[in-house]
């Protein structure tokens, strides 16, 4: 199963407004592809551009038959994605929306150390229900 990709971005398509799919040739093998659903969020923080390397923490996943990559661009980030999956009403891309969403790391730390509801509800499409779930549930997501 594919768990990490470092390579060089073939192409970026807006798939939807919280979305790129993303095509990275490995740098280990320049004839093979893969597309990866990468937030949006990230892309835009990072800059990422046609041409760049990146590295991407994968998580795969089965949808309507078809096999899903979701790209998470940091091993912390990705550390929170997989407890927050575990979440009853938390899919992938809820998930990588939300690890992406902030650009400083102390931020994203800090709202589920301080269960700061007003601060999770930032993510586009979080409502203060959900938020408030999400953080209630999340220590006992281990």
């Amino acid at each position: 199963m594919l768990g990490y990709l470092r390579g060089k971005v073939l192409s970026l398509i807006l798939d939807t407004e919280k979305y790129y799919l993303v095509t990275v040739v490995p740098e280990s093998n320049d004839s093979i592809g893969y597309n990866v659903f990468v937030p949006a969020y990230a892309v835009k923080r990072l800059s990422i551009k046609e041409k760049d390397t990146i590295e991407l923490f994968i998580y795969a996943y089965l949808a309507q038959n078809e096999q899903i990559y979701i790209g998470i661009t940091e091993l912390y980030r990705y550390k929170i994605f997989l407890r927050l999956i575990r979440i009853s009403g938390v899919g992938p891309k809820l998930a990588g929306n939300i690890v992406e969403f902030y650009d400083d790391r102390k931020i994203l730390m800090d709202i589920f150390a301080n269960q700061d509801v007003q601060k999770l509800k930032q993510v586009p499409g979080l409502g203060a229900k959900k938020a408030s779930r999400i953080l209630l549930n999340f220590v006992d997501a281990t």
